[in-house]
């Protein structure tokens, strides 16, 4: 035997003997290190849940990031509410009432804006129409001033009315205003008459849009950056519940959704949450049942619980001192740590009870198992730290708190537990095992069984080149959660805003000629930036607005009368009715007159008043658009007020400029292409395309750093510690042989890597190590392979493997993506380390057993 090896295990005797032989004293100082390690930790111990910092702020792409944000401190962890009515002006109304609500709560929200509605581009609005389309539009309305000119003096049903009285008295049959009032009338009929296709409320500007105008899809999107407290594990919790709060005082008819930064990565933790309690529930259960078929004793399983109850303390006060915080990653470390600890408890409790009870038994075990545990330790911390010379920064921190961690798991298990498994035990001498007889039908199968471990890691290293990397992180979402299923809506949107990029340029003429190169790129939509808010063709599009004022001012300066009066209102209908009475029978806006003249006669006051809110209440609103855009002047780069100018100029002079896809984007390969597309012309260009791409690309290049440095450790750990060759490759044999059958596997299944399942690859190098180890230095001492099949060591390596399994099985089961992938990729790994140490290694074992005698 090696002489580290040797070492290695009289110090893990000793140290079990020691405990062994004073229970109480390790019992005790153990639970005041614990409760010391909980206090520090609830104090010091911070929570960071930003995504934004997964990835090393030293990496290009988060540097072009960190200084977009710099530049514009209203961008990122945005809150987005997406509001839908059944109207433009309702959409309108209610996105207003929310930003008047969200300015109100300052200590929740900032940089409150609905890009759409700001004032500046409503003032303008019309200008930026095209000519011809602008000039259809105000021959609209002057052909109907007569009519508006009534309306904006009484905006109510006594107004509606005595408009409609006129238009029947003056209205040509043949023309084009007739066949556009009839329509207005028909549709206000069939809303009296309470048709359910009909309405619920009228809107006034799509009844008077020309064709190709825009604002009329009944929604409106309103963009702010919560107040955020990243030392929790919702930072915008707080700012969603009150928005939640706000939104249950509308009318059903108007929806609400919320998406944006702050949305999503706060209803995926909720989704990991979720799962992880599930999980959790499944994996305790699960757990605390193999424990008791693995170790069969009540004191043994209490044992074993101790010793996690009191590593995942330690480890929480390790994390305190050595990292400070918890990231979204690493937060999983106590699921890391139940899952390796637990090994090292049922290993050192089957082999001591192997040896009988007491002191010498214990110590038995330290010497037999201590040095395995030992091993296997540093190889799965040597996995987990793997991801220390990356720019992964998540799990970098990962890596250091789970690798201590299985430094103090190995510690407790060569101290606290032995110290339960002898307190108030009674000495008890080992069972006599009979003599283990050769099984010549299992030596038969050795070969066989040993070809066909080579033929199927020679398939899966095969297969392996071919694993695809997701390197979207919202893939990985919850697809059925709002704010998921609401970026994607967006996201398919015309233009594609949801993917939308943004660059920095130097100044307005650099913006400009920056827009021209991107035009003429592959995949490239609109390009936005402040100059093209300045509308063009101003002076002819002025003259229009102003020949038009002078048909409108009627409409424009009307000062709006007080509501009616129940009596105004039924004395309106009266006469309403008596006019269509007088009318002809055969004209089509006759007709819809008297259908609307009878439905209004049936209603009483109530029903009166209700409805004209229905057919009315939105009429201010459009009457004020209407003379809000007839304030238009000239607008030149100097006239955009400063609330607009600072979301497109930073304070030192540098513009902004938006980029959108061509067309909607529905795969990685496409939402690369676009972000590359853009990087040509921007190579600084920033947004959810680039940052996912490069992060995606920084993550993988992690996962090749990271599992070449842990072979590479791993190996020379292996090779310092074991020396001879051939206890080395059936080490490192079955660890390869599990890793290309997981990576193949995959590959068949379909299960692609992604950025939240590559945790499973240190957790591969520390379960496969671990295993193999065991397996390989018991094989030492009993030297027949019979023996060592017939001894606890495969029985502690079945269901310290199966232990594993259950604390991540559940996860298969969680509704968030990378959770579930998580789950499904580690039960591959399982079985596939399963079947290299309890079936493949001992069969190479035999393979090799008689050469290694000959030596």
């Amino acid at each position: 035997m090696a002489r580290q090896n040797d070492h290695i295990a009289v110090f893990a005797a000793g140290i079990a003997r020691f405990s062994a032989r004073r229970p109480l004293l390790v019992i005790l100082t153990a639970v005041l290190l614990s409760a010391l390690s909980l206090v520090v930790s609830v104090r010091h111990l911070g929570i960071n849940t930003d995504n934004f910092d997964m990835i090393s702020a030293e990496t290009p792409f988060r540097q072009a990031a960190i200084e977009y944000r710099d530049a514009f401190p209203w961008h990122g962890d945005q809150l987005v509410v997406v509001i839908d009515a059944p109207t433009p002006e309702q959409a309108e109304i209610a996105a207003a009432g929310v930003m008047t609500h969200m300015r109100a709560q300052e200590r929740l929200f900032s940089h409150v804006r609905a890009p759409a509605m700001d004032p500046f581009l409503r003032r303008n609005g019309l200008l930026h129409m095209e000519a011809e389309q602008l000039q259809d539009f105000l021959d609209r309305l002057a052909a109907a001033q007569g009519l508006l000119a009534v309306l904006a003096e009484r905006p109510d049903l006594v107004g509606l009315l005595d408009m409609l009285d006129l238009a029947l008295e003056q209205a040509d049959p043949e023309s084009v205003q007739a066949v556009q009032l009839t329509d207005l009338v028909a549709t206000i009929a069939a809303m009296a008459e309470g048709d359910p296709d009909a309405p619920a409320m009228l809107s006034w500007r799509r009844q008077l849009a020309v064709e190709g105008q825009g604002g009329l899809d009944g929604r409106q999107i309103v963009i702010a950056k919560p107040v955020q407290d990243f030392a929790t594990l919702s930072p915008a919790r707080a700012a969603i519940e009150d928005l939640r709060a706000h939104f249950a005082g509308y009318p059903d008819a108007i929806g609400f959704r919320l998406t944006g930064d702050a949305a999503l990565d706060t209803e995926e933790l909720d989704s990991v949450k979720l799962g992880g309690a599930w999980a959790g529930a499944l994996s305790a259960s699960g757990i605390l049942v193999l424990l008791f078929l693995g170790l069969r004793g009540v004191r043994d399983v209490l044992a074993a619980i101790a010793v996690l109850a009191a590593g995942l303390s330690l480890s929480l006060g390790f994390a305190t001192l050595t990292v400070g915080q918890l990231n979204l990653l690493s937060v999983a470390f106590a699921v890391l740590f139940i899952g390796l600890a637990v090994d090292f408890s049922i290993h050192f409790t089957l082999r001591a009870r192997e040896s009988g009870r007491g002191v010498a038994a214990v110590r038995d075990a330290g010497r037999s198992v201590g040095a395995s545990l030992v091993l296997s330790a540093l190889a799965a911390a040597i996995g987990f730290l793997s991801f220390l010379p990356t720019p992964y920064r998540g799990l970098a921190e990962l890596g250091v708190i789970a690798g201590g961690s299985m430094v103090i798991a190995v510690a407790l298990n060569l101290t606290l537990l032995p110290a339960l498994l002898t307190l108030g035990a009674r000495p008890r001498e080992a069972e006599p095992r009979p003599p283990a007889k050769p099984d010549r039908r299992t030596g038969r199968l050795a070969r066989p069984v040993v070809a066909l471990g080579a033929v199927l890691g020679l398939g899966g290293a095969i297969l392996t080149p071919f694993s695809d990397f997701d390197f979207n992180p919202l893939l990985l979402k919850d697809p059925d959660s709002e704010s998921v299923a609401t970026f994607f809506e967006l996201a398919r949107d015309d233009d594609g805003g949801g993917y939308a990029l943004e660059g920095l340029t130097a100044g307005p003429e650099a913006a400009a000629r920056a827009a021209e190169a991107l035009a003429e790129r592959p995949g490239i939509g609109r390009v936005l930036h402040l100059g093209r808010v300045i509308p063009d063709n101003q002076p002819e599009k002025l003259a229009a607005l102003q020949n038009a004022a002078l048909f409108l001012f009627p409409v424009l300066t009307a000062t709006p009368a007080p509501p009616p009066t129940d009596a105004e209102r039924r004395q309106a209908v009266d006469d309403f009715d008596a006019a269509v009475s007088a009318a002809p029978d055969s004209e089509a806006l006759n007709d819809a007159a008297r259908r609307l003249a009878v439905a209004l006669q049936a209603m009483d006051a109530a029903g009166l008043a209700a409805f004209e809110t229905r057919v009315t209440g939105l009429l201010p609103h459009w009457l004020a658009d209407i003379r809000t855009a007839f304030d238009a002047g000239p607008v030149t780069a100097d006239d955009v007020p400063a609330d607009f100018r600072q979301y497109w100029v930073t304070d030192d002079g540098r513009y902004r400029v938006q980029i959108f896809p061509a067309d909607p984007i529905d795969s990685n390969s496409e939402l690369r292409a676009f972000a590359e597309s853009a990087q040509t012309v921007l190579p600084q260009a920033t947004g959810t395309p680039a940052i996912v791409t490069a992060a995606g690309e920084a993550v993988l290049d992690s996962f090749r750093t990271a599992t070449v440095v842990a072979a590479v450790l791993v190996t020379l750990l292996i090779g310092m510690v074991l020396r001879r060759p051939l206890d080395i490759l059936l080490t490192l044999a079955p660890l390869l042989l599990a890793a290309v059958m997981t990576l193949g596997a995959a590959v068949l299944l379909g299960e692609a890597l992604n950025f939240a399942n590559v945790i499973v690859l240190p957790l591969l190098f520390g379960l496969g190590v671990a295993s193999s180890i065991h397996l390989v230095l018991r094989r030492r001492r009993l030297e027949d392979p019979d023996r060592l099949m017939r001894s606890s060591t495969p029985r502690a390596v079945l269901f310290s493997s199966l232990t594993t399994l259950a604390s991540f099985g559940g996860l298969a089961l969680a509704p968030h993506l990378g959770m579930a992938s998580m789950g499904r990729l580690l039960t591959i790994a399982i079985i596939a380390i399963l079947f290299a140490t309890l079936i493949f290694l001992p069969a190479l074992i035999r393979v090799t057993g008689r050469s290694e005698m000959s030596q």
